[in-house]
């Protein structure tokens, strides 16, 4: 686990972020999102049931090298193990082409692994198969039709667990680092890690004020 440090000037006074700000936590009944960037985290993907209707992308972007991005959505979601095999199985395609899919560790970065599926390939399942991962950390799976195809799906994760968040360890212990310093000086303060935390959020008081 890693230890959430702070440098902190003693002339200026931060307000500092620590890591990213987390993805929010979908509400019961979400539907994926039409973006990356606005993908929300489901609290477990396994078994999710869906389908790529009422999905638009204009912009026919490449992606994996093989992959004419039609009518895409996004599932986010945080990893609670070391690896997985994420399968896609379409249903009811309007053109029996069936899907593609790709997973990514972040929004701006290549996926990671992927799976373009193929001319008249419904209901052949798509796999992602043995994707390391790393335990709380946010992942982003793309789902979209093969040449725009409209079908059902479902998702299944092997193990169950890879894509269920763990919760949050203990509550933060106490701030590490001296109480008093001089102005100009640059101290360290520093908190116990916290399991499974996504991110820290530093605050200070304003130069000159009281903390009493």
């Amino acid at each position: 686990m890693m230890k959430k440090h702070i440098l902190l000037f003693a002339a200026i006074l931060l307000f500092n972020h620590v890591f990213a700000q987390l993805v929010p936590t979908c509400p019961p009944g979400q539907k994926p999102a039409e973006t990356c960037a606005g993908a929300c985290v489901y609290c477990n993907i396994n078994g999710f049931v869906g389908s790529t209707i009422g999905y638009d992308n204009s912009q026919q972007t490449l992606s994996c090298g093989c992959m004419y991005v039609d009518n895409d959505q996004w599932l986010a979601f945080v990893a609670g193990d070391t690896m997985v095999t994420i399968t896609i199985t379409s249903t009811g395609c309007t053109n029996h082409h069936g899907m593609q899919a790709a997973l990514f560790d972040d929004c701006s970065s290549s996926a990671i692994r992927c799976d373009c599926g193929g001319q008249g390939q419904q209901g052949v399942p798509l796999e992602l198969d043995n994707v390391p991962l790393s335990p709380g950390t946010t992942y982003y799976l793309q789902i979209d039709g093969w040449s725009g195809d409209k079908c059902s799906f479902v998702v299944t994760a092997d193990p169950p667990s890879a894509v269920i968040a763990n919760p949050l360890g203990a509550s933060i212990g106490p701030i590490q680092g001296p109480d008093i310093i001089c102005p100009g000086s640059i101290v360290t303060y520093s908190v116990p890690p916290v399991s499974n935390a996504g991110t820290y959020t530093w605050t200070v008081p304003p130069a000159g004020r009281s903390t009493d």
